[in-house]
């Protein structure tokens, strides 16, 4: 009885020696896992897109040659960077109850009605997202600097890409079995205006707000509303033009094309904007209502 004892101590603490320490790496590779952007997604017709060109393949695959170091990781997908640092290729990162032999980590959870419509909940968010995706790659391509959306499993690519994770792990991704996105980099917004300052590059701080107000007008004019537009995290400028940078929020709104509802609907989006120009760089908030009133004059200030 006393070796069982023993023998049932070294498993626990040996259990428990391996479960923190995979919390601890898992902490230290800012919660990427391998597993996390495989999904058991079947495919639908809904997340389709044309195909590319032989001529944007070809261009895409030689930006997707390159290796992807970890960058980032949002909400909806993890982020990596090109080695020549241009590109951001952005997994889906998938909720536990649709990556593949879920059970294993939770046995129990298609019998429980707590996580059956925790798994409901997170079926329609990523639902909503990929529609954002296929939104913004029809309707706001320049407006995001994308170049391609894959969302369903396909063999258009036949190929792998290399990403390398926080801790230095590499790892070869089928494209083909994978939801991914690919962008153009761009600067974050308060970077780049305190790089603009910094310089005293007037012209440039100019130009991002000038473009920043046009990034809304624009996606009114097609009828489409980001909502969640926080700026200083999902924005910021490409060539020092103003883009969107996260992707997952978009959705139609027609109404928002009526001129009253576009005046409020940019206020409302710049008005961080505004407060970081109040408190950063006074000098640049009569330019911004200027160019505000000018652009949209049914604004008020």
């Amino acid at each position: 009885m006393k070796q069982l004892f023993i023998a049932i101590g070294i498993i626990v603490t040996c259990t428990t020696a391996l479960y923190c320490l995979d919390r601890f790496f898992f902490k230290h590779n800012k919660s990427f896992c391998i597993r996390f952007i495989h999904s058991t997604l079947p495919y639908n017709p809904d997340w389709e897109l044309p195909p590319l060109s032989p001529k944007e393949k070809e261009s895409l695959e030689k930006i997707l040659n390159q290796r992807f170091y970890y960058l980032n990781k949002g909400g909806q997908a993890f982020a990596f960077l090109s080695d020549d640092e241009k590109y951001v290729i952005k997994f889906c990162r998938f909720p536990s109850s649709i990556r593949p032999l879920s059970w294993i980590c939770q046995p129990f959870s298609k019998f429980k009605a707590s996580k059956i419509q925790e798994a409901k909940r997170a079926l329609k968010r990523l639902h909503n997202s990929f529609h954002s995706y296929k939104l913004a790659y029809e309707e706001l391509k320049e407006e995001t600097g994308l170049l391609y959306v894959h969302l369903n499993p396909s063999h258009e690519f036949k190929k792998s890409v290399t990403i390398v994770d926080k801790l230095g792990s590499h790892y070869e991704i089928p494209l083909d079995n994978v939801a991914f996105i690919v962008q153009k980099r761009a600067e974050l917004l308060d970077p780049a205006l305190k790089n603009y300052e910094l310089n005293q590059d007037t012209a440039a701080m100019q130009l991002a707000i000038t473009s920043l107000i046009d990034l809304f007008i624009a996606s009114s004019a097609k009828g489409i509303v980001d909502y969640d537009a926080i700026l200083h995290k999902n924005y910021g400028f490409l060539d020092k033009k103003a883009i969107h940078i996260d992707l997952g929020n978009f959705a139609k709104n027609e109404e928002i094309k009526e001129p009253k509802r576009t005046a409020a609907h940019v206020v409302e989006m710049t008005a961080s904007f505004k407060k970081r120009l109040e408190k950063f760089y006074p000098e640049f908030l009569p330019f911004y209502d200027k160019i505000l009133q000018e652009k949209l004059p049914l604004t008020e200030n």
